[in-house]
This record gives C-alpha cells, sequence and structure tokens, in this order.
C-alpha cells in the first residue's frame, strides 16, 4: 500500500516471489494506537504457495512489527520470514528473509526506501578446480520509490530505482560453473530497474499513466553472456474497481 502502483511494477521483494498472499492461520494485533502514533504486529503460518495446492510437507513462518509515527506518517517496517525447502540427513536447503521499510506519507507525496536480504543455504552448487560444492546465497536489494500529486486529484506521479545483487556474500566469477536450485534467486546476474511515470485521474476510478519500464542486466558469474537491458515506453490503464 505504501509504493501503491503494483499496476506498473511489484515491489522489489514481491519480483523475487516472497509471498504477497498466501493461505494459512494469521494473527494480527495492535500494541498501541493512540492520535498520534501505533505500534502493531502480524504473525502467520502459511503453505507458501500463494492461492495453490500445497506441494510439499513444509510451513512458511512470517513475522511483521509496525510502528507509525508522527502524526502516523512516518511508517516504519520490519519483516522476516523462513521455510525449510529440502530437508534430508545430508543436505539442509532453507531460506530465511529479512526486510524493513521506511517511508513517509502525506496527501501530496510519499517518499520511501525498503532493502531486503534473503538468506538461501545451501542452494548454489558450484564447481571450481578442485571440484564441487554446495554454498549459501545471501540475495540482497534496495529499492527507493516516491509518488505524489502535481496537481489536485487529476495529475500524479510516480518514481522508482532498485538495486538488486544476487549473490552479495560470494565471488561468482572463482567458479567455473554456477547452477541455482532456486530459480527466482540466479545468483550469476546483478539488475538495476528504474520506472517513472505520470498517473493522470481523469475521475475517481480510471488512471491513465504513460510510464517508462527499464532493467538493465550485469552478468557476475562464470559465463559473461547475460548483459543488457529491456527498455519499454508503456501506456498503462487502471480502473479501481469495487472501492
Amino acid at each position: 500500500m505504501i509504493w501503491d502502483y503494483r499496476c506498473i511494477e511489484r515491489t522489489v521483494s514481491d519480483i523475487r516471489r516472497t509471498p504477497t498472499y498466501d493461505m494459512g492461520a494469521r494473527l494480527n494485533g495492535t500494541l498501541y494506537n493512540g492520535h498520534t502514533t501505533e505500534v502493531g504486529y502480524s504473525l502467520m503460518v502459511g503453505n507458501g504457495t500463494l492461492a495453490k495446492p500445497e506441494n510439499d510437507a513444509f510451513k512458511w513462518l512470517y513475522g511483521d512489527v509496525y510502528a507509525k509515527l508522527l502524526n502516523k506518517r512516518l511508517v516504519l517496517d520490519l519483516y522476516a520470514d523462513y521455510t525449510k525447502l529440502n530437508w534430508t540427513a545430508n543436505w539442509h536447503h532453507d531460506r530465511s528473509m529479512i526486510k524493513g521499510m521506511i517511508a513517509y506519507t502525506a496527501p501530496k507525496i510519499t517518499v520511501g526506501v525498503e532493502a531486503f536480504m534473503n538468506s538461501i543455504m545451501n542452494d548454489d552448487i558450484v564447481t571450481t578446480k578442485t571440484g564441487t560444492d554446495t554454498i549459501t546465497n545471501k540475495a540482497m536489494a534496495i529499492s527507493f520509490f516516491a509518488r505524489g500529486r502535481i496537481y489536485k486529484d487529476l495529475v500524479g506521479f510516480f518514481i522508482r530505482y532498485d538495486n538488486y545483487n544476487p549473490s552479495g556474500n560470494n565471488n561468482n566469477s572463482l567458479y567455473t560453473k554456477d547452477a541455482p536450485l532456486t530459480a527466482t534467486y540466479d545468483p550469476n546476474t546483478k539488475e538495476q530497474f528504474f520506472t517513472a511515470g505520470i498517473d493522470y485521474s481523469p475521475i475517481s476510478k480510471i488512471h491513465i499513466m504513460p510510464n517508462v519500464w527499464y532493467n538493465a542486466y550485469n552478468n557476475v558469474g562464470p559465463v559473461n553472456n547475460n548483459n543488457g537491458y529491456d527498455l519499454v515506453y508503456r501506456l498503462s490503464l487502471y480502473y479501481v474497481y469495487g472501492k
């Protein structure tokens, strides 16, 4: 809700397939709610498969705490999750994410920054001159965003920049082969993403949004064959249904 432009692009962690919704049991609570401050939490045990049937015996554990300060305009959020992916006597394969966000939101402008580190244990099978090994990847990303109003409720703007490092703890150039087990966290390619646009709303439920969408790729793995970028000029139409 802070970024508020999922119709343009998902948040930086959502792109990497951290579930934004799931089926399970959740407990929400408010620790304090005053005129200027609110503090709350959310705990959940879920399947980790979104709306699809569960395909393993492992559950996802989610936890989130937030605080709204300064007349509830400054938002602080800390999130963590954990799940086993495969678990045998000889192979412990799991993932755990920690994510933080800080944003300031007001009627005319919202600015924020979101960052995460996702540790995927024993997920990357690497080959060196001395043999094969399984290593842990720590994928990291940071996202800066802003949105606001230019003229009343008629014209607004949005802008965002993401920097994604899929293997911040490893020097992938040392390997002759690098084979990740989790496809959405390929450790071989760094990415930089940028989007910006205008939000024209002639009536409250209709949004006409000319925007630019850019994603650059920089290979950091043993095979240097994935460098370049995608650049798209778009006209996005969005209708708000049911509000």
